[in-house]
């Protein structure tokens, strides 16, 4: 039984003989209601032992409904894994399960998952109705296609004020109660099957494709997992001039960096240096870093990480 349930039940007699006849209630009820002392005959008799009946404040009796209504289960963030179905009012396509974006409560106050492309995570904060999320972190692989859709998650959530699980559904909406995103529980008979291990092979640079970003260009290398790393993943970016990698961000794991060709300024946990052709960058673990192209032509270079059990997930 629940909480709410024994506070009803307990109220209940309380309802069954009021000790004002029905004509009396009808003349002097506003009068009851608003300032007497009103009472009621109860099953379960008070010290009086010529028993019989207890008396309630009606403000109390509110009270008890009140309480009844707080106690009231309520749905829980945590535990499924939250599959995006709408974005900004438009729907989001279920195939490939990989690209569709997923958010996870976890722990601590926090959210993982994917935002159709890369893997995200960040802080949490909910008070009854009303929540935040943020700063969102995400890694930055380029996959052609689903920027659009991890674009209006990531607006979604910075934007989200409100939530609410109706028909086991989560929405997520502004202080407007415009509705930004919708998720439902995945499955875990709809989880796709574990990615193959990366084959050796010679990756040719001509056959690299240059996707388009905000800030130039990247051609993706390899991303996957090998028979010694949970993952291995190489990309290349190109700056435009004067462009910058982005905020300034943490990294959760180790990487190093390789400088193709152009001059990069590299922000380093607060400090600051040049780098050039052939220069070999590495940011440990919990490292700040922000990259801007401080040359006259694209400033190109390699990204090389990898993830063990022991990187941290967020």
């Amino acid at each position: 039984m629940t909480v709410g349930s024994l506070v009803r039940l307990l109220a209940l007699p309380m309802f069954l003989k009021p000790d004002l006849p029905a004509d009396e209630w009808a003349s002097r009820g506003p009068t009851v209601f608003g300032s007497i002392r009103t009472k009621w005959n109860a099953s379960i008799p008070d010290d009086d032992a010529t028993g019989g009946h207890m008396a309630f404040d009606f403000a109390a009796v509110t009270l008890l409904f009140t309480l009844a209504g707080q106690a009231a289960e309520q749905p829980s963030l945590a535990g499924p894994t939250w599959a995006a179905i709408e974005l900004s009012g438009a729907a989001v396509p279920s195939e490939p399960v990989a690209r569709q974006p997923v958010v996870e409560f976890v722990a601590n106050g926090r959210i993982a998952g994917t935002d159709g492309c890369n893997r995200i995570s960040g802080p949490y904060a909910v008070s009854g109705d009303r929540i935040t999320f943020g700063p969102i972190v995400a890694t930055r692989m380029a996959c052609p296609g689903a920027d659009d859709i991890g674009r209006r998650l990531h607006a979604a959530l910075n934007g989200a004020r409100r939530w609410r699980i109706a028909g086991g559904r989560l929405e997520l909406r502004d202080d407007a109660s415009t509705a930004l995103a919708v998720f439902a529980q995945r499955r875990d008979a709809a989880a796709p099957a574990p990615p193959a291990r990366l084959a050796s092979q010679v990756y040719d640079w001509t056959a690299l494709k240059a996707v388009a970003i905000p800030n130039g260009e990247r051609r993706m290398v390899l991303d996957g997992p090998t028979a010694t790393v949970d993952l291995l993943h190489v990309h290349v970016t190109s700056l435009a001039v004067g462009q910058v990698s982005g905020e300034a961000v943490r990294h959760p794991r180790d990487e190093v960096l390789i400088v193709k060709e152009g001059e990069i300024e590299v922000s380093l946990d607060g400090k600051t240096r040049n780098a050039g052709p052939g220069a070999i960058l590495f940011f440990a673990s919990g490292a700040v870093t922000r990259l801007k192209n401080i040359g006259t032509e694209p400033a190109t270079y390699y990204v090389i990480y990898y993830e063990t059990p022991k990187t941290p997930k967020s």
